[in-house]
C-alpha cells in the first residue's frame, strides 16, 4: 500500500514538473502573446475534453473498485471497452463540429484575423 502511494505521489510531481517545464518553453518560444493564445486554445479544448468523456471517468473509477473487489475481471473489461467507444465517438462527434464550425469558433473566441490564421494553423 506505501509503496503504491509512493508511486502515485512521484507520478504526479513528475506530472506536474513536466507541466512547469512545457509552460517556460511555450513562454520563450511564443512570446507573452503567443502564450497566451496557446493557454487560451488549450483551456478551451481542456473543456471540450470533459464533454467528450461525458462523466464516464468518475463511473468507470467507482465500477472499477466494485468489480475488483468481486474478481469479476471481464465486466470491468467491459466497461473499460464501452468507455472507450463512447470516449471516443462522442470525441470524434465534436471534432466534427469544431472543424465544421471552425470560422464561426475562431472569430468569437479570438477578435483579430491575425490570431485566427495562428491557431488554424
Amino acid at each position: 500500500m506505501r509503496k503504491n502511494i509512493i508511486i502515485l505521489l512521484a507520478f504526479r510531481v513528475l506530472g506536474m514538473g513536466l507541466a512547469f517545464m512545457v509552460s517556460v518553453i511555450v513562454a520563450r518560444e511564443f512570446g507573452a502573446k503567443g502564450a497566451g493564445l496557446y493557454y487560451i486554445f488549450l483551456s478551451i479544448v481542456m473543456g471540450l475534453s470533459l464533454l467528450a468523456n461525458f462523466g464516464n471517468d468518475k463511473t468507470i473509477i467507482r465500477l472499477a473498485s466494485v468489480f475488483s473487489v468481486k474478481e469479476d475481471f471481464s465486466k470491468l473489461k467491459g466497461i473499460w471497452v464501452q468507455f472507450l467507444l463512447t470516449s471516443s465517438i462522442l470525441s470524434i462527434i465534436l471534432s466534427f463540429f469544431a472543424l465544421l464550425f471552425k470560422e464561426l469558433l475562431l472569430d468569437s473566441f479570438f477578435s483579430s484575423y491575425m490570431q485566427s490564421n495562428i491557431i488554424a494553423v
